[in-house]
């Protein structure tokens, strides 16, 4: 039984020592594009993520404002209908809706 986990050992170290061996055969070029290769795909995604922040914020600034805005017209509205009665109230019902907006564009 000994002699099989030697066998496994042996092999897992030969090919550790094969993998150590051709990485370092690779020329100096190729890592440092490597190495470029990766740092543009790390500033891509970070760029990435940061714009995609800036429009989440955005939009969430313009349902806020949609929100306050559909707030006070129904505030408004109230205050007409007190005002002059129920009858000669304004339609408050947006005409354009910002979420409509979003929900387009996903």
């Amino acid at each position: 039984m000994s002699n099989r986990s030697s066998d496994a050992s042996n092999i897992l170290g030969a090919i550790g020592v094969a993998i150590v061996v051709l990485i370092a055969m690779v020329p100096k070029p190729v890592w440092i594009a490597l190495g470029i290769v990766a740092a543009v795909a790390v500033v891509t995604w970070i760029v990435y993520a940061i714009v995609k922040e800036v429009e989440n914020s955005h939009i969430d600034a313009s349902l806020r404002a949609e929100r306050e805005d559909a707030k006070v017209a129904e505030q408004r509205a109230a205050l007409y209908a007190k005002l002059y009665g129920i009858e000669a109230a304004p339609d408050t019902t947006p005409a354009d809706s910002a979420a409509e907006a979003v929900m387009a564009r996903v």
